[in-house]
């Protein structure tokens, strides 16, 4: 069960009981014991992992850089542009 998640976590529970030929309540118990959560429509991880970390890390990182090139706030509350 853990092997099908890691692989690709947009497979649905939905897919994996019907392609096991299993109870989807089945599905959803081994997912919940594995330590796995549904978000957004998939399962993960309930912990993030160091990877899942990182790339917070870069996309806040990048949305600060592109606040300092084009300060969103400031033009909408002002009408003042570069």
């Amino acid at each position: 069960m853990n092997l099908f998640c890691e692989e690709n976590f947009h497979i649905s529970s939905y897919n994996k009981a019907e392609e096991d030929r299993i109870d989807h309540k089945t599905v959803l118990t081994h997912l919940k014991k594995s330590g796995y959560t549904k978000k957004l429509d998939i399962c993960m991880p309930h912990e993030p992992t160091e990877r899942n970390l990182m790339n917070r890390v870069v996309i806040c990182d990048s949305q600060l850089k592109h606040y300092k090139t084009q300060p969103f706030l400031k033009i909408l509350i002002t009408g003042e542009k570069k």
